[in-house]
């Protein structure tokens, strides 16, 4: 008899994104970043970077904010690995 639990685990990673999905979604966001007319050498593109190569490769949700001084901005994304969900990147103003 099977176990319930391989499962429910089973029928999870039918929703998660694959990595050429992933990479997909996470270009898009760069171009747009890039449309902006934001380098690529900023000190928060630099981490944002880094955050999105990691969840390219592992496919672990992850949320944050990175401030962005030079622009007066934060630099806000939810990277999510659920096939049904986009994931999302905003800059937001700062307020004084």
């Amino acid at each position: 008899m099977e176990s319930t639990k391989n499962n429910k685990t089973d029928k999870g990673k039918k929703n998660e994104k694959t990595k050429s999905q992933r990479v997909v979604e996470i270009v898009k966001s760069w171009k747009k970043l890039r449309e902006l007319g934001l380098s690529d050498d900023l000190p928060a593109l630099v981490e944002f970077k880094k955050v999105t190569n990691l969840f390219i490769e592992d496919g672990i949700p992850v949320t944050g904010k990175i401030p962005m001084p030079e622009w007066d901005r934060t630099l806000c994304y939810i990277l999510t690995n659920h096939a049904l969900k986009e994931s999302t990147i905003a800059l937001m103003a700062n307020t004084k």
